[in-house]
């Protein structure tokens, strides 16, 4: 005798396999891709190291550069500006003079934010040397038309540049790409373990399967962090505080 319900559930079947599935796929594909191709600073907190001119300029040409992408603090030395970098205030710090431009950096934190750091700094650095023949002006008494015999312009002083990274990232993955690698597994991590608890058959209270939940969070952390720090060598030794942030869901590079 001919099954009726098979056409029915192979009809449901192929539209599940053709329309859900390519969905979700795409959706997912959307929520990692999407991000990355709009990443920008807004609001970033970075540090501008002295209240003298070069440091008022500093601010007015990142802001030039990046529209309503940093969050400007003010420190009265390199020492309090490291120190706000150590403590996770700031991203990084900007310490402008007449001589040069230092970036204060990192890329602990984030190498992609280090990266956008140095491009400011070496902004500024050529902003900074263009300043002086900008702003020349003829002496007194002195015709303001050029003459073959005699420049107006001053001699425009070389303007240095360097980067210091105050918080690096391990010698064995100075470009943090483990950092990075280890965001997507942790996240399909998560999301397994969330589901495999909730639809689990077994009836249990709510706070039982919270217990689950973390026990398992906190396992999976202790397994990631023992590869990436025991085996690759590329997290901080700060044990606890690093495992914690591995648990699933988290990303190792926080």
């Amino acid at each position: 005798m001919k099954n009726l319900s098979a056409g029915p559930l192979s009809w449901r079947r192929t539209v599940i396999m053709t329309v859900a599935f390519p969905l979700v796929i795409s959706l997912a594909v959307m929520a990692y891709a999407w991000p990355a191709s709009r990443i920008a600073p807004r609001d970033l907190p970075v540090g501008v190291v002295g209240a003298s001119t070069a440091g008022q300029s500093a601010v007015e040409g990142l802001t030039h550069y990046k529209p309503g992408g940093f969050d400007f603090h003010l420190y009265p030395d390199q020492a309090s500006a490291r120190s706000a970098i150590r403590n996770r205030e700031v991203y990084g710090a900007f310490v402008v003079t007449a001589g040069g431009v230092t970036v204060l950096e990192a890329t602990a934190a984030s190498t992609t934010v280090a990266q956008l750091l140095t491009t400011a700094g070496q902004q500024l650095a050529a902003h900074a040397a263009k300043l002086p023949a900008s702003h020349a002006k003829p002496a007194a008494g002195t015709s303001s038309r050029p003459t073959a015999r005699k420049s107006l312009a001053k001699p425009v002083p070389k303007v240095s540049f360097r980067t210091v990274d105050v918080v690096s990232t391990s010698a064995d993955d100075p470009r943090g790409v483990v950092f990075n690698s280890a965001l997507l597994p942790l996240t399909i991590c998560s999301i397994l373990i969330a589901a495999l608890i909730a639809m689990s058959g077994t009836q249990m209270p709510s706070w039982r399967r919270l217990i689950d939940l973390l026990a398992a969070c906190a396992a999976t952390g202790l397994a990631a962090y023992l590869v990436a720090e025991g085996l690759l060598g590329a997290l901080p030794h700060e044990h606890l505080a690093t495992w914690v942030q591995c648990f699933p869901g988290r990303s190792c590079a926080g």
